[in-house]
């Protein structure tokens, strides 16, 4: 991807670049967001998608603590005044996780009020309800091998599938449905039976919370999920109608000993790889075909802090750089670079957000942008393409195994925040439905 982008920089014109030391690359793209790029909500964002097709795949779906719903143009070319698209209320708590379906029809929410939605993009109607789990839903996910059946996990330790083609139960204003199966106590520590200890635990579900669930791409009938305490990425046979996993993944080397459990997990596109941020601030590399085996690769930085469970990774559509939220004395985004050797070399880090920065998402059909939400109420787009030159941060100095090293950083402008305001709903009408 760096030599892609250095390319393209410099108009295809050869460029002689020094030598970069062996140990560590320190070529890389510069990202910008502007003031225009920018827009400040009235609460925090914990969620944000891109979708798949309208629009050439630049509707940015966010989801914030109040529970709305909120459809961004990011389109850097656009011109107009807000490029808020659409809006409109959701649910009753905060919205963890959101997802487009591959023919941008709908969008899924999952939810703190225990419950995840499917929305008509286009009539901004609630299609059905998907619940309940029994605590906070933390993550969701589509099946790419049959668009009508979906994955969601909870702080209760469940993974549930759904069918949206099965018959539900309209209950006052809402179409209710069930989920087809049920995978409970997926990541629960052991536990104390005794029964001193008995009720006091099944009010607790921070010893079973699952913060991850996607299909596997190179098994239709395969799940993986990875666990909040337990520091396990675990394989489940849709097929399976026991609770037990089918595969698992062996615990991280620590010297201390000390088990760190997972914030955030994601496939690379070609679904090969599984990326798992850790409590213990690095993200471990694990191969699809073999679970079992130890971690092929971790990456990790002096500057890196994944300190809370809302902390969410993206990988670029070309597979080679990885994004990860963070938090810490300096919030910020850092890009891992995900080829050969990439473990060995620092991250591009992206500063310009005042709080931690949760959830981040690439743009499907272009690697140049991204998306990135924070606790400053703020979601800025990044792109490579759009220089600036009223920027508040220049270049970085971090500390990497005992060496100060200096390289690119996010450019962001200052400015006045653009609020969220009234959309301009007349101008969103996607191109193309599959």
């Amino acid at each position: 991807m760096y030599a892609y982008l250095r390319t393209r920089e410099t108009a295809n014109k050869a460029v002689q670049l020094p030598q970069p030391n062996l140990q560590f690359s320190l070529c890389a793209p510069r990202f910008y967001s502007r003031t225009r790029d920018r827009m400040l909500f009235g609460s925090n964002v914990y969620a944000c998608a891109y979708n798949f097709i309208s629009n050439e795949g630049r509707y940015l779906a966010v989801g914030c603590e109040k529970g709305g719903v909120t459809v961004l143009d990011t389109d850097p070319n656009t011109e107009q005044d807000s490029f808020i698209a659409d809006k409109w209320v959701s649910h009753r708590n905060n919205i963890l996780d959101i997802c487009w379906t591959p023919d941008d029809r709908f969008i899924v929410t999952a939810s703190g009020d225990r419950t995840c939605k499917l929305w008509d993009v286009e009539q901004r109607k609630c299609v059905s309800v998907l619940g309940y789990h029994r605590a906070s839903v933390k993550s969701v996910t589509f099946n790419p091998h049959d668009p009508n059946t979906f994955a969601t996990a909870s702080r209760d330790g469940t993974i549930s599938l759904w069918d949206v083609r099965c018959t539900g139960t309209q209950i006052g204003d809402e179409y209710m449905q069930r989920s087809i199966h049920e995978i409970m106590d997926g990541h629960c520590l052991a536990r104390d039976s005794t029964k001193k200890n008995k009720r006091r635990q099944s009010h607790s579900y921070s010893s079973q919370s699952i913060v991850s669930v996607k299909y596997l791409k190179h098994d239709q009938n395969l799940l993986v999920s990875a666990g909040a305490s337990d520091g396990l990425v675990k394989y489940w046979d849709i097929r399976s109608r026991g609770h037990n996993s089918v595969e698992c993944s062996t615990l991280p080397y620590n010297p201390t000993g000390r088990v760190y459990g997972f914030v955030s997990m994601i496939l690379n596109p070609d679904g090969s790889k599984i990326y798992a941020a850790s409590k213990d601030n690095t993200i471990h590399e694990y191969n699809t075909l073999n679970l079992e085996s130890p971690p092929s690769r971790t990456f990790s930085s002096a500057s890196l802090s994944l300190d809370n469970f809302y902390i969410k990774t993206t990988i670029a559509p070309n597979g080679m750089t990885l994004a990860c939220g963070g938090g810490g004395s300096v919030p910020s985004v850092h890009l891992f670079d995900l080829s050969k050797g990439g473990d060995t070399r620092p991250p591009i880090v992206l500063k310009g957000h005042e709080n931690d920065v949760s959830a981040v998402d690439w743009c499907k059909t272009d690697f140049d942008q991204l998306a990135s939400c924070s606790d400053d109420c703020v979601v800025r787009v990044w792109n490579v393409r759009h220089v600036s030159t009223n920027v508040e941060f220049e270049t970085g100095v971090i500390q990497e195994e005992m060496t100060v090293l200096k390289h690119y950083v996010g450019h962001s402008e200052r400015g006045v925040l653009r609020a969220d305001v009234q959309p301009r709903r007349q101008q969103f009408q996607p191109k193309k439905f599959l």
